[in-house]
C-alpha cells in the first residue's frame, strides 16, 4: 500500500555482530558504500534508499540534519570512528542512484545484536517495530543459533514479512550449503510455526 501510494517501506537487516548484513548491503549496491570490519563495526542506524544522485544526510539526535560526502559515512555509523555514538548521531539516511532497481524500498543497516557494545543492541531492538519487513541475517558458520530464533521471534511481533538470509554462503560448498539452507528451514519452522 505505501508503495502504490508513492512512499517507502523501510526493510530493516537484523541480526547478530558479524553476520554480514553490512557485506551483504554492499554486495546488493554492487559497491562497498557501507563500512565493514573485523570487529562489530555498524554502531548508527543507516538507511540505504534510491536517489537521483549520492547524498549523505546525518540526522542528529539535536540540531538539524546535516549533509557530509560518501566518503565520511564512516565517521559518524562505525564503533571506531563514533564509539558509543559520542557524535549523537539518531540515523544517517544515504541515497545512492545505484539502488534504482529497489526504488520505494529503504534498507536499513542495524548495528549487530549481541557483542561487547550493549548500545548497539538497544539500538537495533529499538528500530524493529518501525520496519515493514525484516531480513534476518544468518551466518552460514553459525547456522541459527538461540539467539537468532528469539530475534524471528521477536521481529515477527513488529514486523509483517520476515526472512532468513543465510550470508557467507561463499564460504562452504553447495552441498555444504544446502544442509545449512535445510537446517535453517527446519528449526525455524520447529521454533516459530512459520
Amino acid at each position: 500500500e505505501l508503495l502504490r501510494g508513492g512512499g517507502v517501506v523501510d526493510v530493516a537487516v537484523l541480526g547478530q555482530f558479524k553476520a554480514g548484513k553490512s557485506s551483504f548491503l554492499n554486495a546488493l549496491i554492487g559497491t562497498a558504500v557501507v563500512p565493514v570490519d573485523v570487529l562489530p563495526s555498524t554502531a548508527v542506524v543507516t538507511r540505504l534508499g534510491y536517489g537521483q544522485r549520492e547524498r549523505v544526510v546525518v540526522h542528529g539526535l539535536t540540531g538539524e540534519p546535516f549533509e557530509i560526502p560518501l566518503n565520511r559515512l564512516v565517521e559518524f555509523v562505525t564503533e571506531r570512528e563514533n564509539p558509543a555514538n559520542e557524535k549523537q548521531v539518531a540515523l544517517v539516511d544515504v541515497e545512492l542512484p545505484a539502488l534504482a532497481p529497489y526504488a520505494g524500498i529503504r534498507f536499513v543497516d542495524t548495528p549487530g545484536l549481541g557483542s561487547v557494545f550493549a548500545h548497539n543492541t538497544r539500538v537495533s531492538k529499538d528500530w524493529m517495530p518501525r520496519g515493514g519487513a525484516a531480513l534476518v541475517a544468518v551466518s552460514v558458520n553459525h547456522p541459527l543459533s538461540e539467539d537468532d530464533l528469539l530475534l524471528l521471534n521477536d521481529v515477527s511481533t513488529h514486523t509483517p514479512e520476515v526472512v532468513i538470509l543465510i550470508t557467507k554462503a561463499d564460504l562452504v560448498s553447495g552441498e555444504e550449503l544446502a544442509s545449512v539452507i535445510e537446517f535453517t528451514r527446519s528449526q525455524a519452522i520447529g521454533r516459530t510455526g512459520k
